[in-house]
Parts: C-alpha cells; structure tokens; sequence
C-alpha cells in the first residue's frame, strides 16, 4: 500500500503488482471498527474477553484473500502501533 502525503492511500499493491483494492480496504476498516464496538457490547455484558480474530469469525469477517488478509493486518497492527506512537508520552 502507497501512502501520500496526507496519510490517505494512493494506490495498493499485492503480489502481482498494482492492484486496487481502496475497496476491500475500506470494508476492513469498517469490520474492525464493528468489531471493536461488539467487543465494548461484551465487556457491558460482562462476558469473557476474546480475540479479535474469534470476534471476526462470530461476525462471519473472515479474511478470504490475501487483498484482504493484508487489509485486515494493516487495521489491527500498523494502525494501532502508529496510534500508540503518537500519543506515546
């Protein structure tokens, strides 16, 4: 994935080259934030923690391609360290 200058994504790349996927990147962003929303529904709830990736299973978001399995990393690690990193004290 290329990013400009304003930290948004010009274009995306995979392991045949050029490859837009703006799309199947967006829907990433929308399961994770899904995601985070039913984790906050379970700690109301007081039921038991569970990880991301068995929160996505209940959602029936699994990653089918590698475009998406990409687009699912980059929420889940690459976003939240680049959060982390910013309001690191």
């Amino acid at each position: 994935m290329l990013l400009g200058a304003d930290v948004g994504f010009k274009a995306t790349y995979d392991y045949t080259g050029a490859n837009n996927y703006l799309s199947v990147f967006h829907n990433a962003v929308s399961v994770y934030v899904n995601a985070t929303v039913k984790a906050g529904e379970r700690v109301d709830k007081q039921l038991i923690d569970m990880s991301l990736q068995s929160g996505y299973q209940m959602m029936d978001a699994v990653s089918k391609t590698p475009q998406e399995a990409a687009s699912e990393y980059y929420q889940t690690d690459w976003v939240n360290e680049r959060l982390l990193s910013t309001h690191a004290t």
